[in-house]
């Protein structure tokens, strides 16, 4: 009996793990990563109030809403994911002569991931970068927020059709003509909203417009422009279109 009970004993031992250091503890995941790069940059881009001059005396909020980030496509991915040469523990001072000279150098940032094949799929895009051999810098922000950027896919991420359709119509932009003419193409939300027209949705005017479909088009003169607009104005006004056609 005795012997068996040492046999069992020295058995027991042998299952033991050997001594030795501890295992190192497993890596954390990416995510985890990214989140306390955020939460790092949030420290201080959290809080309103601060901004970036710049040497002309302009400047640029640096204020990052973090609840408008955490639900823009972009609100998984770290900080320094874009912002290459900052991060938690490093944060170089950047100089920058002017507000449009660091919009132009942000831009770039966009254009690591967004290439402009990709960008060009869309006709309002490839519109916008056809000015660009003419010196006018197509910049992402113009329309796009840059810390709260949605998905676009079928447009269900905005509020309204409004919203989607004045995140570029709200900022200066001009349609041309053939015959070297040009329309203005802002609008402005709060004398639409005030309007007859205020409670109906861009594209119920603006028929073949919506969030997935831009169609380009083009006109030779600012009358063919009128003309096409009247054609709009018919579908509902078709009492008013007969009497204006003399």
């Amino acid at each position: 009996m005795r012997c068996i009970r040492s046999i069992g004993f020295v058995l027991f031992l042998a299952v033991l793990p050997s001594a030795g250091p501890p295992p190192a503890p497993a890596a954390p995941p990416p995510e985890a990563g990214a989140a306390a790069d955020r939460a790092a940059c949030l420290e201080c881009h959290g809080r309103e109030g601060i901004v970036k001059t710049f040497d002309d005396g302009g400047s640029v909020a640096a204020y990052v809403d973090a609840d408008r980030f955490a639900g823009s496509v972009h609100g998984d991915l770290a900080c320094s994911a874009c912002h290459r040469d900052f991060s938690g523990g490093r944060h170089p001072d950047r100089r920058f002569r002017s507000k449009e000279q660091f919009r132009i150098r942000s831009l770039r940032v966009c254009r690591t991931c967004h290439t402009e094949k990709d960008v060009r799929r869309k006709a309002i895009h490839s519109t916008l970068f056809d000015r660009e051999p003419r010196g006018r810098v197509p910049l992402c922000t113009d329309c796009h927020a840059p810390h709260a950027v949605a998905p676009v896919s079928g447009g269900r991420i905005n509020a309204s059709e409004e919203h989607y359709c004045l995140g570029c119509h709200r900022h200066p932009m001009e349609l041309g003509f053939r015959d070297g003419g040009s329309v203005r193409l802002v609008v402005q939300a709060e004398v639409l909203a005030s309007s007859a027209h205020g409670k109906l949705g861009c594209s119920d005017c603006h028929f073949g417009f919506s969030s997935e479909e831009h169609p380009r088009r083009r006109f030779k003169t600012r009358r063919d422009y009128a003309i096409a607009l009247a054609e709009s104005c018919r579908r509902c006004h078709f009492d008013k279109y007969t009497q204006s056609l003399e």
